[in-house]
């Protein structure tokens, strides 16, 4: 098996549709194959290097990318090309074009988590399992309190404080660096549940995320590409025939443990493991060696099912 100090990390940038995509991949292109999908307006290297190297070390080729709109990826004119979480499962199959994968295991959070389950929907031979954190199926709670739009959904919608900062969050480009930075430390903890966050980790994720950053308005797209998805979205769990784990937090501001029972419920033979303490952030330490157990247990079994 690789060790950690000997995993290959590289970095490179993919063209596909008139679109570059920043990806880095770690660890030997012959191991199992895991891609990272991050959630709304987040950058690929919002998944720790420790995370990403600790799975590797498993004896996994993993690859971590910047979503269209976010990062070193390209920065998109969405009123003149609007596009869609499909649109964004389609990166993901140009990604594995590009490393020459026939398929890999999948890891979404969040919005990412809907990517995933959109991807497997609608190519599923590309997807060996899925492994969905702190996601659900339907974003509409969400998005309507958000809005301020009343509604009489089935699932919970976030804390009202949690939705107050997310518009914040949006109007954030005319910060200084440094409120960027205690804002980014501050929503963290806000989202973090009793796990508390790594302030030393994520100020040097905000740092590094706001250095990177081209366009600062490009990830509010993400927004409006998901409000274009609904029906891609609630469509996707049912057509899922990639062995599938959900993992939630019991303390999940965004999207309250009943999204991931939902989540869990819409998926056939998925397994389901709640994690005590676990908000709608993984920026903590304490947190990779659960996370890294509960990805390589679905990824081996889906293995040694093939």
């Amino acid at each position: 098996m690789t060790t950690t100090h000997d995993i290959i990390q590289k970095e490179t940038m993919i063209y596909a549709n008139g679109l570059g995509l920043w990806a880095e991949s770690f660890g030997d292109s012959e191991d199992s194959p895991i891609i990272l999908i991050m959630g709304s307006g987040g950058q690929g290297v919002l998944w720790p290097t420790e995370f990403c190297r600790a799975l590797a070390g498993q004896g996994y080729f993993v690859i971590r990318y910047d979503h269209r709109d976010t990062g070193l990826s390209s920065s998109i004119d969405f009123d003149a090309n609007p596009y869609t979480l499909l649109d964004m499962a389609t990166d993901v199959v140009h990604i594995l074009d590009n490393y020459k994968l026939e398929h890999a295991h999948i890891v979404g959070v969040s919005m990412g988590g809907a990517v995933a389950m959109i991807l497997s929907a609608h190519y599923p031979k590309r997807v060996r399992s899925l492994t969905l954190l702190a996601t659900s199926v339907d974003f509409r709670p969400a998005f309507d309190a958000m809005q301020g739009i009343a509604a009489n959904h089935s699932l919970p919608t976030p804390s009202q404080t949690v939705i107050e900062a997310a518009k914040k969050f949006q109007a954030m480009s005319s910060l200084t660096l440094e409120e960027k930075i205690q804002f980014f430390i501050d929503t963290a903890k806000l989202n973090s549940g009793s796990i508390p966050v790594d302030e030393e980790l994520c100020r040097e994720m905000a740092i590094l995320n706001f250095e990177r950053m081209k366009n600062p308005e490009s990830p509010n797209n993400h927004y409006r590409a998901i409000m274009a998805s609904y029906d891609f979205h609630t469509a996707a769990p049912s057509k899922i025939t990639a062995p599938t784990h959900v993992v939630h937090g019991d303390e999940d501001p965004i999207f309250p443990l009943e999204h991931g029972k939902a989540t869990h419920a819409a998926i056939a033979k998925s397994t389901f493991c709640i994690i005590p303490g676990l908000g709608h952030n993984f920026s903590c330490k304490e947190l990779l060696s659960p996370m890294v157990t509960n990805i390589v247990s679905t990824v081996k079994a889906a293995d040694e099912r093939m």
